[in-house]
Formats: structure tokens, C-alpha cells, sequence
């Protein structure tokens, strides 16, 4: 698969079914950047949002590849941003993973629900996980993953 394959995913960014790439370029406001938003020197602010249930590969046996939703939010302006966070899927909450601005922030925690306007603080780095949202018991497939990609690391 190519770096931009559109797919339709269940519960994207905003609407209930939509054709979404597998990696979008953010503006704060949480719009996709345009060509020309690229070239201009005020653009300062942006994030990058990696569809891992998009994925339409398979394995070797089969069976669909899939991962869990990313997004990555970088700030090199000096003042903070408040970035406007993207829905998530139905069922799903966002996550802070890291925030290079935040020392409270453990790297792969994720105990920090995100507010719709993420505070983005100057000069820094966050990275926000969709995860299903959290039931008083059992464990999740996103759980599982995430477990196996920090034992990986």
C-alpha cells in the first residue's frame, strides 16, 4: 500500500462514514492542509494523523491487518496552540501518550483523557492514542496491542 491509500473506515474524523488516508497533515483548527497551506512560513503548527484501522493489508494467512488510530501534534511556535482534536471513532477516546511539555505525562500511560482543544504548549511534541474508552472490566484489543508494541520498543 502507498503512503496516502484512501479507505473507508467506520467513525473517522467527524463524520459517521467517510473516505479517510491512512495519514493526514492537520492545521490547529483540525482541517486537512491544503498545497498552499504548506508553503507558508506562518505555518508553525500542525499534526499528523496515522489511520491504523484504516489498513487494508493482510498477513500471510489471511487475515486483515490493523492497528490502532495516532495522532501526533507538533507545535514549533513559541506560544502555546490550542489544536482542535479530531472525534474519534464511536466508542473510542483519545489518549495523551507523550507531551514533551508535560513532565505528569508517562510515556505509554495513557491516563490522560484529552479535552476537544488540546493545549498544545510552544516548542513541543504530543502524541495521542485512540483507545476503546474504559469499562469497569476486561481488557481490550487496543490493550493487547499496545502492550505488545511497548514490550517491542
Amino acid at each position: 500500500a502507498g503512503l496516502f491509500v484512501t479507505v473507508a473506515v467506520v467513525g473517522d474524523l467527524g463524520s459517521a462514514v467517510a473516505e479517510i488516508k491512512d495519514m493526514l497533515w492537520l492545521r490547529p483548527d483540525g482541517k486537512e492542509m491544503t498545497d498552499e497551506e504548506w508553503n507558508r512560513e506562518s505555518a508553525h503548527c500542525l499534526g499528523v494523523f496515522f489511520a491504523g484501522e484504516g489498513l487494508e493489508e493482510v498477513d500471510e494467512r489471511g487475515k486483515r491487518l490493523s492497528d490502532l488510530n495516532f495522532l501526533m501534534l507538533i507545535n514549533a511556535h513559541f506560544e502555546e496552540v490550542p489544536f482542535a482534536v479530531p472525534p474519534p471513532s464511536s466508542g473510542k477516546e483519545w489518549i495523551v501518550m507523550l507531551d514533551t511539555a508535560q513532565s505528569n505525562v508517562s510515556n505509554g500511560n495513557g491516563n490522560h483523557a484529552v479535552p476537544q482543544h488540546y493545549p498544545l504548549k510552544g516548542r513541543s511534541l504530543c502524541l495521542l492514542m485512540q483507545r476503546q474508552e474504559r469499562r469497569a472490566s476486561g481488557s481490550t484489543e487496543e490493550s493487547k496491542q499496545l502492550e505488545e508494541v511497548m514490550n517491542e520498543a
